[in-house]
């Protein structure tokens, strides 16, 4: 219902959520999409952070592999105390946030 309830702003939230990715606004991001899932605790441990969980172990066995892998994720998944980076760097790997240059 609240998917609902919110499509009307739908457009405009895409536009600033794609904006403030291509910038690395990762602060933006966290204050906005974490924030909502806030208000869904279970639902946001089942879709997010259980799976974070998971595929940090699973992206850390790819890192130990010669070839080279790109994984895709939705942006809820990278970013936050429990995003995928963050549970990466507390394993001890270094991880480096791209972002595309404002023009």
């Amino acid at each position: 219902m609240q998917a609902l309830s919110d499509a009307n702003e739908l457009d405009e939230m895409m536009d600033d959520l794609i904006d403030a990715w291509r910038r690395g606004d990762t602060e933006y991001m966290e204050e906005t999409l974490l924030a909502d899932m806030e208000d869904y605790a279970e639902l946001n441990k089942v879709i997010i952070v259980d799976r974070n969980i998971d595929w940090t172990g699973q992206i850390e066995a790819l890192l130990d592999d010669k070839s080279d892998y790109m994984i895709i994720v939705g942006a809820l998944h990278l970013i936050g105390d429990e995003g995928v980076p963050r549970l990466l760097e507390e394993r001890g790997h270094s991880v480096t946030q791209m972002y595309q240059a404002v023009q």
